[in-house]
């Protein structure tokens, strides 16, 4: 069943701006990307039913002096709530693994609604709001730093605009960061607002649909840590430009129900992992169907 223009527009937003999650290079648990997202990514030659559901596992390791191996498994859902209103739901579980041992539990939830604005032949246009949620425990493991942390410790607001044109779509977004530190004892820290571009190109190859996009996730300002005398210090280059490459593929099983993974790798990356939110690669595969 094809989904009519304006549910497209929808189901576009979601996959461009969605983003509770351990999932990208650079960007796992910003909020603000994702890459690819199973149950709502249009594809070159169809596009997805109006409800959507998927399962999903990733593996991200970060390939610095943490050397933190990232493992997450993701709950999805979006709803048509009339032709043009979509809400979206993402529920995360997460562990990680590093030198300096290991935590895990629920992660951090999002919610998004979109709205679809303009819909042409040729063109759909829609916005998106929504929330990160800290559900997830930022000291789970005290004595662990923040980047083992399920959690962020802290409610992101997500704003962002959406654009397709045929199989090409872009994305423009910003992360409102909540001004409080973790709760973490051991690095409780303080991060800025995030500005995120993406232009991606839908395809098929071999019977398989891929989608390959290009992401640039700008940090508007530095990180802060507390101390324990209550003095907070800046993290060097923790607001640098980061820039990703990811590729998803995905095939149909039976009936609606589809297999997809996926790879990230950074073309430009920070140096610093204080936040645990750092990939050098990323990879995932899941489950999703429609209805």
């Amino acid at each position: 069943m094809r989904q009519p223009p304006a549910t497209t527009a929808l189901s576009l937003t979601l996959a461009l701006v969605l983003a509770a999650t351990a999932a990208h290079a650079q960007c796992s648990d910003a909020g603000l990307c994702l890459v690819g997202d199973h149950a709502t990514r249009v594809t070159a030659d169809h596009a997805s039913p109006q409800h959507t559901a998927d399962l999903t596992y990733r593996l991200g390791v970060t390939g610095d002096d943490d050397d933190l191996v990232v493992h997450s498994v993701e709950l999805g859902a979006r709803l048509a709530l009339t032709d043009r209103t979509g809400l979206a739901i993402r529920l995360p579980y997460r562990s990680s693994d590093g030198e300096q041992g290991s935590a895990s539990g629920p992660g951090d939830a999002l919610v998004l609604l979109e709205q679809a604005i303009v819909t042409s032949p040729c063109w759909t246009l829609g916005l998106a709001a929504g929330a990160r949620l800290a559900t997830g425990d930022d000291d789970a493991e005290p004595d662990l730093p923040q980047a083992y942390q399920p959690g962020l410790g802290a409610t992101d607001l997500i704003l962002a605009a959406t654009a397709r044109h045929r199989a090409w779509s872009f994305a423009l977004g910003y992360q409102l960061v909540e001004d409080t530190f973790t709760g973490n004892e051991t690095t409780p820290i303080r991060r800025g607002d995030d500005l995120y571009l993406q232009v991606a190109r839908a395809f098929t190859a071999g019977g398989f649909d891929l989608t390959a996009e290009v992401q640039a996730i700008q940090r508007l300002a530095a990180t802060e840590i507390r101390l324990a005398d209550d003095t907070t210090i800046e993290v060097e280059d923790s607001d640098r430009l980061q820039i990703n490459l990811g590729l998803e593929a995905r095939r149909s099983l039976i009936g609606r129900l589809d297999l997809a993974a996926g790879v990230a790798v950074p073309l430009v990356s920070r140096d610093q992992n204080v936040d645990g939110l750092q990939r050098a690669l990323t990879v995932s595969v899941g489950l999703a169907t429609g209805f």
